[in-house]
């Protein structure tokens, strides 16, 4: 929802605000520490401020619930999480995909990114009385922060042993990542999305494993149908899995989207390697 649907700021101080705005007039960032062992109190709250490298506040409340508001309807609070400055070592790290807790702000502070391992609430009432700033000026960049928060907290998580058997798989795909000079940079960026599909079920003792490559359209594939599937196969050959995975029969499927059913979608969960090669 646009906040042009909504009211006009005169009537509703909120209707500017979208998700990936921050301020950096509110203090600090509030959160609960641990103090001296006290059985009646033993944590304290305190604020994070730049000293503690803490610059700002970001909302990743989704937009409607920003602009939505009224006593009783469960919207009259905001989520932000703290813009806070980091190294140029772990920039880089979270720029290439690797940090997943940390997104990144089309028109924040230099060196600055949003902590999204870290959140606080913050009532209406207090936030209409900060100054907002306009996180983002391309929406594309506003969706992108929006499915990165999504990658933070809707992942699935896959068994441990899986995520050792396919970690070579998977920095295959991060070291392509803003390398369009690399061959098999094409070949992950032609890709939308990689689910793996398991039978019975994840708990089970004895699990067959598909993997599903679901391609971007044709016109948008910056390599051949073919060159995709040889990657593809290869690393499927060189997983070595630990006791209790087998491969299906197929190992995997390619194709486009109208080449997987709602079923195949639904029974099966997103893999972290698409969003590495944006």
């Amino acid at each position: 929802m646009s906040a042009n649907d909504n009211d006009d700021a005169g009537k509703n101080p909120m209707c500017e605000w979208q998700q990936g705005d921050y301020v950096l007039d509110a203090g600090g960032f509030m959160m609960a520490e641990p103090i001296e062992p006290d059985p009646e109190w033993p944590y304290v709250a305190e604020f994070h401020r730049e000293e503690d490298g803490v610059v700002g506040l970001v909302a990743i409340s989704q937009t409607c619930d920003l602009v939505q508001g009224g006593e009783g309807n469960g919207r009259d609070y905001v989520s932000f999480s703290p813009l806070v400055r980091v190294s140029e070592g772990v920039a880089r790290d979270a720029l290439r995909g690797r940090k997943p807790g940390l997104a990144e702000l089309e028109t924040g502070p230099d060196g600055c990114f949003v902590d999204l391992t870290r959140t606080m609430t913050a009532s209406k009432d207090l936030v209409r009385t900060w100054t907002r700033q306009n996180g983002f000026d391309d929406q594309e960049k506003r969706i992108k922060f929006g499915r990165a928060i999504a990658r933070k907290y809707g992942n699935f998580a896959f068994p441990d042993a899986f995520d050792v058997a396919t970690k070579n798989f998977r920095e295959r795909a991060w070291s392509k990542h803003g390398k369009p000079n690399a061959p098999l940079y094409k070949v992950y960026r032609s890709i939308a999305e990689i689910r793996f599909m398991c039978a019975p079920v994840w708990e089970a003792e004895e699990k067959v494993v598909q993997l599903l490559a679901i391609l971007e359209p044709e016109d948008q594939r910056l390599e051949t149908f073919d060159e995709i599937k040889i990657e593809i196969e290869g690393q499927c050959a060189v997983v070595e899995w630990p006791e209790g995975y087998i491969w299906a029969d197929p190992a995997f499927r390619l194709g486009g989207i109208d080449d997987f059913t709602a079923r195949d979608i639904k029974a099966s969960q997103a893999a972290d390697f698409d969003y590495l090669c944006w």
